[in-house]
């Protein structure tokens, strides 16, 4: 809902300015019939407005006349500062049905570039075990014992590593793949010597198989329900409190990477907030690209429940941005390298491509293309463009 304040005509006593409320899309502020919404409502505020003592006194022709004419003297300039700060997101709530599955392929571990690590001697694992950075073993007469087999061993840190791999399902696919790192490991070593290794490293040795445990899989995301279908919905603010004008700082000014999540940027000109605050140093370098982009029409920093969207688990979707050029609007994601195969960040993502596949197939022809885009925020410099930095994240926003 947006609210548009519209002066009416009424005998009597100065203008008065009254709203109406009304439910647009930016191509609904030029069209004739928006006017013509606004003179019907402002007519019967001031209609209700001439009710004296139980007696109607209609509204004549020239009064209305008059109205029209207020309505436009400040139409124009109402509807450009509308349009200006608003982006049509269309109220189509997607809500995920079940829990997203990590499906992880049959394969065979790469050895080839694993380290073999050397054998520490009884003093290091001693040591080690003094300061609590191994778990606890029985060394004894200069043997060492851990609980169970090797295979277990290891495979009891892969699992506390991938807690939401299901043992009951991929059990086989874990022992194998324990069992080639420890035929990897295990050479040129004698029993003893493998048990100092696995002990001394058993941490790094899962974080090698969970690492190839990730590059085989992938999520089987859920499928999503339609559930509203509204052309626009209201662009929502943050509240910042305490703000003081002096105290907000120009967009261009670099900030350290200690200190941005807790400035007040502000001088802007396409964004539709006139204030803005950020996580990283990337995303406020990326304002700047939107800022300097003659591709980029406008763009906003959604606060949480601005697109109705929720991931697995009912949480609310909130990307970093969302940004509308002449012909398309796109769901911007900025991440951290670390970040780009998280697998809660994934889901999220196939959560925004199934929203704009949603709007795109409804509002086929009738409305701007929705597009998703996860950009590596190691890809973002301030004198990149916009066009840029989009083909950049097609390899990341597929997966």
């Amino acid at each position: 809902m947006i609210s548009v304040r519209i002066p009416t005509a009424d005998t009597g006593r100065d203008e008065a300015m009254r709203t109406i409320s009304v439910v647009p899309t930016k191509t609904d502020f030029v069209r004739p019939e928006m006017k013509e919404l606004l003179v019907e409502k402002a007519v019967e505020v001031a209609q209700r407005e001439r009710e004296v003592g139980g007696q109607i006194v209609i509204i004549t022709p020239d009064e209305i006349a008059d109205i029209k004419r207020n309505i436009e003297l400040v139409l124009e300039e109402t509807v450009t500062a509308k349009i200006r700060s608003h982006i049509d997101i269309p109220n189509i709530a997607l809500v995920a049905v079940g829990e997203a599955e990590k499906v992880i392929e049959e394969f065979d571990l790469d050895t080839r570039h694993i380290y073999a690590y050397k054998v520490p001697n009884e003093e290091m694992l001693i040591e080690n075990l003094k300061t609590g950075k191994i778990d606890t073993a029985v060394i004894s007469q200069g043997n060492i014992e851990i609980d169970g087999t090797p295979a277990q061993y290891i495979l009891g840190e892969v699992l506390n590593q991938n807690p939401f791999i299901p043992y009951s399902k991929y059990g086989e696919l874990l022992f194998k793949l324990v069992g080639q790192m420890l035929d990897h490991l295990g050479k040129d070593k004698t029993e003893q010597e493998l048990k100092r290794t696995l002990i001394a490293y058993k941490k790094e040795i899962a974080k090698e198989i969970s690492s190839q445990l990730n590059e085989h899989s992938r999520i089987l995301q859920t499928k999503y329900e339609m559930k509203v279908m509204q052309r626009a919905t209201t662009i929502r603010t943050e509240s910042y409190t305490k703000i003081k004008s002096d105290s907000i700082i120009d967009f261009k000014t670099k900030v350290p990477a200690y200190k941005v999540r807790k400035v007040v940027f502000g001088n802007f000109t396409k964004s539709c907030t006139d204030i803005v605050k950020f996580d990283s140093v990337p995303e406020h370098d990326f304002s700047v690209v939107l800022e300097r982009s003659g591709e980029v029409v406008k763009w906003l920093r959604p606060v949480i429940g601005q697109l109705p969207i929720s991931a697995s688990g009912g949480s609310q979707y909130q990307p970093d941005f969302i940004v509308e050029t002449a012909t398309t609007i796109y769901i911007i994601e900025v991440k951290a390298k670390n970040e780009l195969d998280d697998e809660g960040v994934l889901i999220k993502n196939r959560a925004a491509q199934a929203y704009c596949d949603n709007v795109n197939s409804v509002f086929a022809g009738s409305a701007k293309k929705w597009h998703f885009a996860m950009i590596a925020d190691y890809n973002i410099a301030r004198n990149m463009s916009f066009e840029e930095l989009v083909a950049r994240a097609e390899r990341w926003s597929r997966q």
